[in-house]
């Protein structure tokens, strides 16, 4: 999702700034329009496919408000990727300037968060940064 929006942000972006330039459009106005725009075709449907899929698939507990708790994080999720994706193209306004600080950032929170190395293994002066993270490292509760 992460790089998926920083894609389509940076070709809009181009459309910002010149009517911005114009002063047709403000900041919070574009940003917001962005957001509502996407909501019942993208922002709410992706994430709900994928916690039916993936929530069922790995076996968690067939509870309603445990499997409304585990869609809340994801939704959660997906609108931190597209603040995150949104400050990406700010420091850079081209899609290889952007994805490079997308991906860098990622990786760095995808390996203190835990996924490719236990965080209790991490050397303690770095151990903090598994709280910057944004990604969840899901851990299957038996209940």
């Amino acid at each position: 999702m992460l790089l998926y929006e920083t894609y389509r942000l940076t070709t809009e972006i181009q459309l910002f700034d010149e009517e911005a330039r114009q002063g047709v459009v403000c900041i919070p106005a574009f940003l917001i329009s962005r957001r509502l725009a996407k909501l019942l075709v993208e922002d709410l449907p992706v994430p709900l496919i994928f916690s039916l899929i993936f929530y069922f698939m790995t076996g968690f507990r067939a509870d309603g408000p445990q499997f409304l708790t585990f869609f809340a994080v994801i939704l959660l999720e997906q609108y931190i990727a597209v603040c995150f994706a949104t400050t990406c193209v700010a420091i850079s306004r081209h899609f290889a300037g952007a994805s490079l600080v997308a991906n860098l950032a990622y990786t760095l929170q995808s390996v203190a968060c835990g996924y490719f190395i236990q965080s209790n293994t991490i050397p303690i002066y770095v151990r903090w940064t598994k709280w910057t993270a944004y990604v969840v490292r899901v851990h299957r509760i038996e209940g």
